[in-house]
């Protein structure tokens, strides 16, 4: 019995080396053929968004609206100015264009606060004098976690493994291996707990005699 503690203890030590590489983040986030950007929670981010245009165009004919899924909102431009009256309220006080910068074919929109809602697909979609333009962009709301911090406790017939990370989103799927590179998630009792944040509390038991 000792030397099967031993040698699962010595596999278990060898998976904090593995660990920061096996902590898989699994996002469920829409299909598209968009364009993908991915923002951590409460980061800034610019969605690009380009389109076709002269020196010529007359700026006041410009329209730029931004929605979330097909209904939702985000931003809406006409006229040389901002038109937010139906803007989602999730959005308010959180987005911008760049003026400066719509004379010259570029309508991306400024996200501030990035928050775990925003994930999903965007469209920015408009027309000017070159005619009617559309781009999609799928925003992944995501942040990698910090290599985690690992406590070994074993008894006469388990061990239990209890690590932290924090920082990271969402919440992971966890894979364990031994040196052998053998995956023995499937025989092993895991438990996460995201607190708020992102700091992330596992707790895997292995029983000496699996």
């Amino acid at each position: 019995m000792p030397g099967r503690i031993s040698i699962i203890t010595r596999n278990l030590i060898f998976a904090l080396h593995l660990l920061f590489s096996t902590l898989i983040l699994r996002v469920e986030q829409p299909v598209s053929q968009g364009v993908r950007v991915v923002a951590a929670p409460g980061s800034d981010i610019t969605l690009g968004c380009f389109f076709p245009h002269s020196e010529n165009d007359v700026l006041y004919n410009l329209i730029v609206v931004w929605r979330r899924g097909d209904t939702e909102m985000v931003h809406s431009y006409k006229q040389q100015e901002d038109k937010l009256e139906k803007q989602s309220a999730a959005y308010r006080g959180r987005t911008r264009l760049y003026p400066d910068q719509l004379a010259a074919g570029n309508a991306s929109l400024r996200l501030t606060g990035v928050q775990a809602s925003d994930h999903g697909e965007y469209t920015c979609a408009g027309a000017n004098e070159q005619g009617p333009f559309q781009m999609e962009i799928v925003l992944l709301v995501a942040a990698p976690y910090e290599e985690p911090q690992l406590d070994i406790q074993t008894t006469c017939d388990s061990i239990v493994l209890t690590f932290r990370s924090a920082l990271g989103f969402p919440e992971p799927t966890v894979l364990w291996k031994i040196e052998t590179g053998s995956d023995i998630t499937n025989q092993s009792n895991t438990t996460l707990d995201l607190k708020d944040g992102g700091t992330l509390r596992g707790a895997e038991q292995d029983g000496a005699e699996a």
